[in-house]
């Protein structure tokens, strides 16, 4: 494969767009006339919260030991109305290896580095929102920053003087508390070295409400997390790293652009960077199978056509049953291979829909990436196939 280039100025991201939102540019504009009060009233919605629960508890919850414990990220997405913060979404963005971790630069820390093309769709079409700020869990350690939290919120405070934390505890959650809090940095100019404050929050449905459709969804995810586990794991390593990786090796279709940003080799991470080729890798390659197919069809298609211009309709007749056969023939088995192996991966996928709110951008670009290889494949397949009908 050629080599490639992280990409040195990468696509704007949803989250630098978002920094261009009117609204957002408004309070950019006023911060620079004179100090802005960030708002102090927050409302938190039920999506939001679920899927800041349901995401949390595959990695944290009552029955594991301390040392299974792991933290994730996410992002906020809302809107701001009347001088209130309104939450609307919850993103899943990563998972640390183990609680208190710090995670990686381009993961958690700089929100303009996470190329953002899997949760873009969830704030497409809607003008009024953008991304108002982040949150992450801390199980079993209480509601506070970090000096890598204070880091990361300024990220987001400098930018925007309205932009919120939310820290989830599991273990803080009880009949009367949801075990998630509201922080913001008291005085961002102070960098590192500021100090930070609570902010009290009201949720839409009721507070008891929320509660009790959280404690029906943590049973849920509790009861299936190993069924969740068991067919990412099989998704990823056998569907995706093994079958795929085998029908591409063996029945090849796809161009080495496509292939390298869609197979990731066993020593990659599946994540969203975003990379282009050098200027002097212009040329692209095909895979030996559909290279050798497609001279074969370009010859037969060659001698055919002669045979019409020879006026031998006999001979052509004949020729073009046995030339379709044998071409179609050789599209047989990658067919067959093709469908078998989605139909394991839509019998797979059916068992964790319901959760799919719940998965991180990894898993989400894992789904996206099979899929859009099979609809590839597919389109290639489907499009050779017609053409072996030499319809002349």
């Amino acid at each position: 494969m050629k080599e490639k280039s992280k990409k040195n100025n990468p696509k704007e991201s949803t989250y630098e767009r978002s920094l261009k939102h009117p609204d957002h540019m408004d309070f950019v504009k006023k911060s620079q006339e004179s100090p802005i009060e960030a708002y102090k009233k927050i409302i938190l919605n039920w999506d939001s919260y679920r899927r800041i629960v349901g995401y949390s508890i595959r990695y944290a919850n009552e029955d594991m030991k301390p040392n299974e414990l792991k933290e994730v990220y996410g992002i906020l997405v809302g809107l701001i109305e009347n001088e209130t913060i309104i939450i609307k979404d919850a993103i899943p963005m990563v998972s640390g290896d183990r609680a208190g971790v710090e995670y990686e630069n381009k993961q958690y820390g700089n929100m303009e580095q996470i190329d953002t093309s899997i949760y873009e769709k969830a704030i497409k079409d809607k003008e009024s929102d953008f991304v108002i700020g982040w949150w992450h869990t801390h199980p079993r350690f209480g509601f506070f920053f970090s000096p890598v939290d204070t880091l990361t919120q300024l990220g987001y405070q400098d930018s925007n003087p309205h932009a919120i934390g939310l820290i989830f505890d599991y273990s803080k959650k009880n009949n009367n508390s949801l075990g998630i809090a509201a922080i913001r940095l008291k005085n961002p100019k102070r960098g590192t070295f500021s100090d930070f404050g609570k902010i009290r929050m009201t949720y839409e449905p009721k507070k008891s409400s929320i509660l009790k459709k959280a404690n029906k969804l943590i049973t849920e995810i509790k009861k299936d997390l190993q069924i969740i586990e068991e067919n990412i794991t099989h998704i990823h390593d056998i569907i995706y790293r093994k079958s795929i990786f085998q029908l591409h090796e063996k029945y090849g279709l796809l161009s080495e652009r496509v292939s390298e940003y869609l197979l990731i080799s066993e020593s990659e991470e599946i994540e969203q960077n975003i990379y282009i080729w050098k200027e002097e890798d212009k040329e692209d390659t095909l895979p030996q199978f559909r290279e050798n197919l497609e001279k074969e069809i370009k010859k037969q298609e060659k001698f055919l056509k002669k045979l019409l211009k020879e006026d031998n309709k006999d001979k052509f007749e004949k020729s073009k049953v046995k030339i379709i056969k044998k071409l179609k023939l050789k599209l047989e088995n990658p067919k067959k291979l093709v469908k078998s192996i989605e139909e394991i991966y839509d019998n797979k996928k059916k068992k964790l829909l319901k959760y799919y709110d719940y998965f991180d951008t990894n898993e989400r670009t894992l789904f996206e990436r099979i899929e859009d290889f099979f609809l590839q494949y597919n389109e290639i397949l489907n499009n050779l196939d017609s053409i072996t009908d030499f319809n002349l």
